[in-house]
């Protein structure tokens, strides 16, 4: 009847380490491009732009998300199965 909505606290602390861990990398990957393009390392400040986009987009909505898109494909399969569907 009282029952809380949403995280468990461990479940709470751990989602908040990885949100502090994705802004200290993209505050650090800032920095390291920024000194490359001041330092006159053009090309390679977009290289690793363009690799830390790459990596924050697979954080983000990666491996996670991939993990639960099967998982609920397998469950909606499971479940079709044994309603004797396709």
């Amino acid at each position: 009847m009282f029952e809380r909505p949403g995280f468990s606290f461990l479940e709470a602390v751990g989602l908040a380490l990885k949100i502090m861990l994705l802004i200290g990398f993209a505050i650090g990957d800032g920095f390291f491009i920024y000194w490359l393009h001041t330092n006159g390392h053009v090309i390679w400040s977009y290289i690793t732009g363009a690799f830390s986009l790459f990596v924050f987009w697979f954080f983000c909505f990666g491996i996670g998300n991939f993990e639960a898109r099967i998982t609920t494909k397998s469950n909606k399969n499971n479940t079709n199965l044994q309603e004797g569907g396709h």
